[in-house]
């Protein structure tokens, strides 16, 4: 009995959301930190690795992405998943600072080879079965997945520690990293176009990385977007100063993890939607971004711990905003390069997130946190400005004719 395309798209769809979900369902999370500190490390130390983390996937960022392009993407997702998680193993085989250096620096790459490849795959085997149109669903479903695992192993870290202490939370973390390797291998590598060059190996790579770059500086819609999806993602720094103004503003240390959550299931809200969003105007998505700002700054300035409420809604917000202004960029990508361009918005978010960050260690010596939180209302009416005067007007779940690859620039696998 032959197997519907329609089938087929479900199968991917599952694929995905497991893989996605078992990449979050990582209980060591929250509690790496006091690993480490229990070892002996300072919080000096500590920074240290974590810069390394952060220099790691900022260097590999674009790199990774040609290689996305060049080489099976099922395998890099597999390879990257594995890596982490023998990582993380080695924190409990042999505890100590340069086994911690290790495992940040095997994270680093994961998150680096995973950024863009993911996309990608699932876009172009979508298209290929003739359910380009469920991309949107289907990515946006996943990015709520992720969130919802995110907050399942923030959850379940504390009872695992009580019964298993640190042994049982790492055995976990890397069992849901072995099941991820093994869930990825199962993904289809889909025919695409690859660029052609007249020699093989690091000239192929360069000429992908070329290509990649030049729709990006070729093509404005693509840049346009590429700017937009970057500066939304990397406004999700401001998560990271939620506890401290949940605690500013009144909120018992004991009810702080409780509202911390709470931005974390209205962004997997705001994935969901997103998702079903493909075919949202331009107007609509300027509104919905813009009500950003006023959230933003009405939270901060409640004074009161349920303000969170208001900057949750605020959170969801851009995290549709991200999956929609991703979405609206593999739409615009008509070359073979889609994981390097898709890497070159994850880089311009690493970016970005390095301003806010200094952005926000200045503001914090002649403002308290609630005046931080306000401020970030204003970068959002900014970048809702850019929605209305850069989103393309066609929506993007409107159907288009196929772009025929150059002769002279690529092949067909």
């Amino acid at each position: 009995m032959s197997v519907s395309r329609g089938q087929r798209a479900n199968a991917t769809a599952i694929r995905l959301w497991t893989f996605m979900g078992l990449m979050e369902l990582v209980p060591l999370f929250p509690l790496y930190p006091l690993l480490f500190s229990d070892h002996g490390l300072s919080g000096s130390a500590i920074s240290s690795l974590l810069v390394l983390w952060s220099m790691t996937t900022f260097v590999l960022e674009i790199p990774s992405g040609a290689l996305g392009d060049l080489l099976s993407r099922r395998l890099l997702l597999a390879f990257s998943v594995l890596l982490r998680a023998g990582g993380f193993s080695l924190w409990f085989i042999a505890p100590g600072y340069w086994s911690f250096a290790v495992g940040f620096l095997c994270w680093g790459v994961c998150d680096a080879l995973t950024s863009g490849t993911l996309e990608s795959l699932v876009y172009d085997e979508l298209q290929d079965r003739g359910e380009g149109h469920a991309y949107g669903p289907v990515m946006g479903t996943g990015r709520a997945i992720s969130l919802l695992a995110t907050l399942t192993a923030l959850l379940l870290a504390g009872p695992l520690f009580v019964l298993g202490g640190y042994g049982l939370v790492g055995a976990v973390s890397v069992g849901a990293g072995v099941a991820a390797t093994i869930t990825a291998l199962t993904f289809p590598n889909p025919p695409r176009h690859e660029i052609e060059s007249e020699r093989g190996g690091f000239h192929r790579y360069l000429a992908t990385f070329k290509a990649g770059f030049g729709e990006v500086r070729r093509e404005r819609a693509v840049m346009r977007l590429v700017l937009i999806a970057a500066i939304l993602q990397s406004m999700t720094a401001i998560d990271e100063y939620f506890p401290l103004l949940a605690h500013e503003n009144g909120a018992a240390k004991s009810l702080i993890p409780v509202l911390v959550a709470i931005p974390v299931l209205c962004a997997s809200v705001g994935s969901w939607i997103a998702g079903r969003s493909t075919g949202v105007s331009r107007r609509t998505a300027f509104l919905t971004v813009a009500a950003t700002g006023p959230l933003l700054l009405l939270g901060a300035q409640s004074h009161h711990q349920w303000g969170m409420l208001s900057i949750a809604v605020a959170f969801g917000i851009i995290q549709w905003g991200i999956v929609v202004s991703g979405l609206w960029l593999q739409d615009a990508i008509v070359g073979s390069a889609r994981a390097t361009i898709t890497s070159v918005a994850g880089f311009g978010a690493e970016v970005s997130s390095v301003g806010w960050y200094l952005a926000a260690a200045t503001a914090l010596t002649v403002t308290d946190v609630s005046g931080l939180t306000s401020w970030f209302s204003l970068p959002c009416l900014l970048i809702a400005g850019l929605t209305w005067f850069w989103f393309p007007e066609r929506p993007a779940s409107e159907p288009t004719e196929p772009t025929e690859p150059q002769p002279t620039t690529y092949s067909k696998r």
